[in-house]
C-alpha cells in the first residue's frame, strides 16, 4: 500500500495499485510478451482526455478494456505504453485515432460501451483514489509521448521503446534517449503567525487562470538551482509581496494538467500588508475561517466566492487549514 501522509488520506491521484515492473519493462521480449496475454487490458486515451464509465453520472468509473477487444485499434502506429501490472493483468494504455471527440465516442459507443471521454478534472473527486492515479498516470504519460515525437537535439523522428517509457531518436549518429518528465511546483497556504487581532487568517490568490470568483492556494515552478523551501519564498514574495517566516513540506500529488509534480506547505508570515503583482496575479486576499466556509464549489454558478477543485491539493491545504481551527 502506498504510503499517504495524514491529512491528505482522501487526495484525488494518489494510491498507485499498479506494479509498474520497472526493470522488466527494460526487455522488448518482455513487453511483446504482455501484450499477447490474454488477460492483458487497454485504458484508451484521445488527446488529453481519458474514457469514463457514464453509465451512473454521479460515479464515474475506469474502463480497462479487453486487449483483444481494441488490439486493432492501437496496431497502426499507435504502440501502446505498458502502465503496470494490476494483480497479474499487465495494463496498457494508447491513444484512439479520432478526428474530433464525436467520432473518439462515437468508438467507444461502437464497442458497446456506456462511456466518453471526459477532462479528468471534472470527474477527479468521484473516482475512487486508485482509479484516479492510474488515469492520471495514463493521461501525463501520453502527454508527454505527444510532446516528444521528434528529437529535441538533430529533429529526427522518435520511437517508443522499453514499453513507452522511453523515445530513442532513430538517427544513428545521434541516439538521444528521451526519458518522461515533470515539472516540480510548489503550493502553499500562508497563515498569519500573530494576527493584531487574534482572528487567524490564511493568504488565497486569483490568477488569469481560475474563474473571476475563484481563489485558491499560492503556487508556482521551482526554478534550477533552487530548493523546495527557497521556491515557496520567492513566489509568495513575487505574487503578493510577503516575506515567509518558514515553510514546512506536507504532502505531494502528481498533477498530469499537462505535467507537474505538486509539493504541499503550509507557511507562515508576520506580515499583514498585500502588494499584488498583477504579472502574477489578478487579486490576493487574507481569509477567516469563517468567511472561507462561505465559499462554495467551483463549478457552483450560484456561488460569488468559491474554493479550487475538490480534487487539488490546493482544495486539501485549505480544508486542512479550515479543520485546524474548527
Amino acid at each position: 500500500m502506498p504510503l499517504v501522509k495524514d491529512g491528505f488520506e482522501n487526495l484525488s491521484y494518489i494510491r498507485m495499485p499498479l506494479n509498474r515492473h520497472s526493470a522488466e519493462r527494460e526487455r522488448t521480449e518482455w513487453i511483446t510478451q504482455q501484450l499477447l496475454n490474454p488477460s492483458a487490458l487497454f485504458l484508451p486515451i484521445w488527446k488529453h482526455l481519458n474514457l469514463t464509465d457514464i453509465s451512473r453520472p454521479e460515479k464515474p468509473g475506469l474502463f480497462l478494456l479487453e486487449m483483444p477487444r481494441v488490439r486493432s485499434d492501437f496496431d497502426n502506429g499507435k504502440y501502446p505504453v505498458y502502465l503496470g501490472h494490476l494483480g497479474n493483468d499487465p495494463v496498457f494504455s494508447a491513444g484512439i485515432d479520432a478526428d474530433d471527440e464525436t467520432a473518439a465516442n462515437n468508438w467507444a459507443a461502437g464497442l458497446g460501451l456506456s462511456a466518453r471521454f471526459v477532462d479528468l478534472r471534472h470527474i477527479g473527486p468521484l473516482l475512487k483514489q486508485q482509479e484516479s492515479a492510474i488515469m492520471a498516470y495514463a493521461r501525463g504519460l501520453h502527454y508527454w509521448h505527444s510532446q516528444n515525437g521528434h528529437c529535441s537535439r538533430c529533429g529526427t523522428h522518435n520511437e517508443s521503446r522499453r514499453g513507452g517509457h522511453v523515445r530513442i531518436c532513430m538517427n544513428a549518429d545521434c541516439g538521444r534517449e528521451a526519458y518522461p518528465h515533470i515539472n516540480p511546483a510548489v503550493i502553499m497556504l500562508v497563515e498569519q503567525a500573530r494576527p493584531n487581532d487574534g482572528i487567524p487568517r490564511c493568504l488565497l490568490g486569483r490568477h488569469s487562470g481560475l474563474p473571476k470568483k475563484v481563489y485558491s492556494t499560492l503556487a508556482g515552478y521551482v526554478d534550477p538551482g533552487e530548493t523546495l523551501e527557497e521556491a515557496v519564498a520567492r513566489e509568495v514574495l513575487e505574487e503578493a509581496g510577503i516575506h515567509i517566516d518558514d515553510a514546512h513540506y506536507l504532502a505531494s500529488q502528481p498533477w498530469p494538467f499537462p505535467s507537474s509534480m505538486m509539493f504541499g506547505f503550509h507557511a507562515t508570515t508576520s506580515q499583514s500588508r498585500i502588494s499584488v503583482d498583477n504579472d502574477e496575479l489578478e487579486d490576493a486576499q487574507w481569509f477567516t475561517r469563517e468567511e472561507l466556509l462561505g465559499f462554495g464549489e467551483y463549478d457552483d454558478p450560484d456561488s460569488t466566492l468559491a474554493l479550487p477543485r475538490r480534487d487539488s491539493i490546493a482544495r486539501n491545504l485549505i480544508n486542512l487549514w479550515i479543520d485546524k481551527y474548527g
